[in-house]
């Protein structure tokens, strides 16, 4: 897999700044480098779903970190037939962040 930014990512909801409209963006944890939170993406408004699309976005990395738990779980030699209650509480905190709770 290429890499990617780490989490957390948060919504930063539209807002005037400097006297100009910004659009709802995503935002990544600062640089190392430069010490800048890194633009992760920007959201057009006036479309369906603009908000919850931003959530979605936002939730990546959790929703990423979580899946590959599952998966290590699964596959582990001590799975039978269940998940930890700690996945599980993985699980709903990502799910919960992208859908905006």
């Amino acid at each position: 897999m290429s890499n990617y930014t780490p989490g957390p990512w948060e919504v930063r909801p539209e807002e005037f700044v400097a006297g100009r409209y910004v659009e709802p963006t995503v935002w990544g944890p600062a640089n190392k480098h430069t010490g800048l939170a890194q633009h992760i993406a920007l959201i057009r408004v006036g479309l369906p779903n603009t908000e919850g699309n931003a959530r979605l976005i936002a939730a990546a990395p959790e929703l990423f970190e979580v899946c590959k738990r599952v998966s290590d779980e699964i596959g582990s030699a001590d799975y039978h037939g269940g998940i930890s209650l700690a996945c599980v509480s993985q699980i709903v905190a990502a799910i919960a962040k992208a859908e905006g709770r």
